[in-house]
């Protein structure tokens, strides 16, 4: 268990590193901020959080706006519970913020009704 954990910048294109991650966001009860990097090799849901979790932020780096990487954000967005702030910042190729922030708040959880996104 890493019962200190606050902070956690991952980046990772395999499935097996995103077990990994969902792994140790489960085995942190203090992990507020992660930080994303690397959002794609998995193009569905086959990972998930078990269990409730205390992520107050996540940071997307480099997002470009594929579908692979829309439904990874989506399939970790929905299992973070106490959501504040979500953090992306966007590669030189998303052309549409507006878009991009349109897209992100149909992803969230109701239960994260007020959280507030910011696409740099």
């Amino acid at each position: 268990m890493f019962k200190n954990l606050a902070t956690l910048h991952f980046e990772g294109s395999e499935k097996e590193y995103w077990q990994l991650l969902c792994n140790m966001i489960e085995k942190s009860p203090k992990l507020e901020t992660l930080v994303l990097e690397g959002l794609y090799g998995i193009s569905d849901c086959e990972v998930g959080i078990d269990g409730g979790n205390m992520v107050k932020v996540v940071e997307i780096q480099e997002y470009k706006g594929r579908l692979e990487e829309l439904n990874q954000v989506k399939c970790f967005l929905r299992e973070m519970e106490n959501l504040e702030e979500v953090k992306v910042n966007t590669s030189d190729e998303i052309e549409n913020k507006l878009q991009l922030t349109n897209d992100l708040l149909a992803l969230l959880p109701k239960r994260s009704s007020k959280c507030n996104i910011h696409v740099l």
